[in-house]
């Protein structure tokens, strides 16, 4: 049920298993990454101290108490409890990055740029934490020049990685540079189907009122189910705006943008951990 990402039975699951074996490590391991992954905070404590009480000594433990420390925004003893779990694995990103947007949306901006750059020392060939940093910013629209410069990092690492292009492109049209953007966006496009991209190529052309351009980037049927939940936002907030000023065939078929954008309003957001920012973390170790 875990690797299926059905995280309520998973729990269920673990749950009885510790009825039949209170001490079961492979129960409470598994109940820890299901409470991770929920974002459950105290859970993910409450699990931790019983697992201490077996293995106090567990990466797994020393771990959930740096993902904790980070939560509460004391960044420089999350690492250090990091480094002393001496083990890290998808699973302990997973965990940084998680800190990270929690950082993020608490608005402890220093905090999380101090995460992101002692995450990347751990992780040296990893964009996902200076790549998500950029998206997050430029997503709540804070601190463009540090996204500028973190996903300007993410490159410097992987070059050639379709998302970090997808990324840069975002923080350029956030800070008003149309011409690197869209540079930026043809290049995610050209290195990978990044769907991001091609809506945003979309919205600057719909700016302009050029639908037709827009709509070649609109393209193919389903491309919004597979895009970050705050860009289909932006989608339809210009398509609503651009619409009373369109006529002819032109309206007919921006209204059908419309409908696509708007009938996706129940799909749900990209996780945490990333969606396209990043590749996709496993599930469990």
């Amino acid at each position: 049920m875990l690797i299926r990402s059905d995280l309520p039975s998973a729990e269920m699951y673990f749950h009885r298993a510790l009825k039949v074996r209170r001490d079961s490590m492979d129960a409470l391991e598994g109940l820890l990454i299901v409470k991770q992954q929920q974002g459950d905070f105290t859970g993910a404590r409450e699990t931790a101290n019983q697992l201490a009480e077996i293995a106090p000594r567990h990466p797994k433990v020393m771990a959930t108490r740096g993902y904790q420390l980070a939560t509460e925004g004391k960044v420089e003893e999350a690492i250090a409890a990091y480094r002393r779990a001496g083990r890290l694995s998808d699973w302990d990103q997973d965990i940084l990055v998680r800190n990270l947007r929690h950082l993020v949306r608490e608005q402890q901006f220093d905090r999380a740029e101090r995460l992101s750059q002692e995450a990347s020392q751990l992780f040296p060939l990893e964009t996902v934490f200076c790549n998500n940093l950029a998206w997050w910013y430029q997503e709540e629209g804070v601190r463009l020049d540090t996204a500028l410069e973190q996903a300007r990092q993410a490159l410097r690492i992987e070059p050639g990685a379709a998302h970090v292009w997808d990324t840069l492109a975002w923080v350029q049209f956030r800070r008003g540079q149309k011409a690197e953007s869209v540079r930026a966006a043809r290049k995610a496009i050209a290195l990978g189907a990044v769907s991001e991209s091609r809506i945003l190529l979309a919205i600057i052309y719909l700016k302009e009122a050029n639908v037709r351009e827009a709509a070649g980037y609109l393209q193919p049927p389903g491309l919004l189910r597979e895009t970050d939940g705050s860009v289909r936002k932006l989608l339809r907030e210009e398509i609503t705006r651009v619409l009373p000023r369109v006529r002819g065939k032109e309206k007919e078929q921006i209204k059908v943008f419309m409908e696509s954008a708007t009938s996706q309003r129940n799909v749900p957001d990209s996780p945490p951990h990333g969606g396209n920012r990043a590749r996709t973390l496993k599930t469990a170790p």
